[in-house]
């Protein structure tokens, strides 16, 4: 459920995000602009046992260090490469579209720091400041994101060295 108020902002949705879940695009939205509230009743029934196929388990912070050797080691691999590749076109372009799209349409409701926080996005893939504070947040939200920074991190690894591989052959 969802306001009216908020259809200005969240329609059409943004296209180029590819396949964004509608339920993730209006909660980005009222976050941005309002607020989400919380209903304490059971609206639906989710059931996760020791031995799920999916789901989420515990997970901590990697040593920064470590990630990016072992990440550095992943890309060499053909699968690797295929997979990062995969994570930046699917999922860290839908990130910065969203982002984009929500300074765009809700700039002036906007705080200052979910502003900052959704510029930062906006630029995830061109700039190492952003890069870098996507790996400082997973440090401290690992445990409640099941790690999806450290995962979009190799996305962004392999935007950057194909850039720079590209860009070298094309010389």
């Amino acid at each position: 459920m969802f306001s009216s108020s908020l259809l200005p902002y969240v329609l059409p949705f943004p296209a180029e995000a590819g396949n964004l879940a509608h339920d993730h695009w209006l909660a980005c939205v009222a976050l941005s602009v309002g607020q989400i509230r919380y209903v304490d009743r059971c609206l639906y029934d989710y059931v996760q046992h020791g031995a799920n196929a999916i789901g989420h388990g515990e997970t901590k912070a990697p040593f920064l260090p470590k990630f990016i050797v072992l990440s550095l080691l992943n890309l060499a691999r053909r699968k690797g490469w295929q997979q990062a590749e995969i994570i930046y076109r699917q999922e860290v372009r839908k990130i910065v579209v969203v982002a984009q799209t929500i300074l765009q349409r809700c700039q002036p409701l906007l705080s200052a720091e979910a502003r900052a926080t959704w510029q930062r996005l906006a630029q995830l893939d061109q700039s190492f400041s952003s890069f870098w504070w996507l790996l400082q947040r997973g440090r401290h939200t690992a445990p409640l994101t099941a790690g999806a920074e450290y995962h979009l991190a190799l996305g962004l690894l392999w935007h950057s060295l194909s850039k720079l591989l590209f860009r070298g052959i094309s010389q």
